[in-house]
């Protein structure tokens, strides 16, 4: 991927500290269905930090305001 997010850490970070703050989203999980059930990752752990996959739907937990967020 061009914008360096390769994995389900990289892209709750991105979420949560991008360059400009007004736009941080205080995202905690991240969830991918994988062999029949929700697979979870929580923000700063080592556990289930799978890779993102361009295409794939992911649930991702947001405890603030609802925000958009594009990936450059």
């Amino acid at each position: 991927s061009s914008t360096g997010i390769t994995t389900a850490e990289d892209l709750l970070q991105a979420m949560k500290n991008p360059s400009d703050p007004e736009k941080s989203i205080d995202v905690r999980l991240i969830n991918r269905w994988f062999g029949g059930r929700w697979l979870p990752h929580d923000i700063t752990s080592q556990a289930n930090n799978f890779p993102i996959t361009p295409g794939e739907g992911y649930f991702i937990r947001n405890f603030g305001e609802a925000k958009t967020f594009n990936i450059p």
